[in-house]
């Protein structure tokens, strides 16, 4: 039963540093390497619940190819179809993160003005 435990306990943490890095290297490459913007859509949100965290779902095209993108981000606010606006690598074009998650709102207002 001990042994067991610990395989358990050391399986995650191999799981916990694989994660870390993999979240380093994608974002050193934003940081170093030329990026572009580009708007997405929200598609889906799922809050929070005991044992995962939220997720939201958002695609952007680059280059005529629909790209997903996986975010932990709080968009319960948001409808179905919104646009946010993104960043994404040139390098690397799954890589990409959110910029600005109040750009549909700030378009609604400057279009009420």
């Amino acid at each position: 039963m001990k042994k067991l435990k610990f395989i358990i306990y050391v399986l995650l943490g191999v799981i916990i540093i694989f994660l870390g890095i993999k979240e380093y290297k994608q974002s050193k490459i934003l940081d170093d390497y030329p990026t572009k913007k580009s708007l997405g859509f929200f598609i889906k949100y799922r809050p929070a619940v005991v044992h995962s965290q939220q997720e939201s779902l958002i695609y952007y095209w680059v280059d005529n190819k629909k790209r997903i993108l996986k975010n932990h981000l709080n968009l319960d606010f948001m409808k179905l179809g919104d646009t946010l606006l993104i960043e994404y690598s040139t390098k690397d074009k799954d890589i990409a993160r959110v910029i600005d998650k109040y750009y549909m709102m700030k378009y609604k207002k400057l279009r009420k003005k």
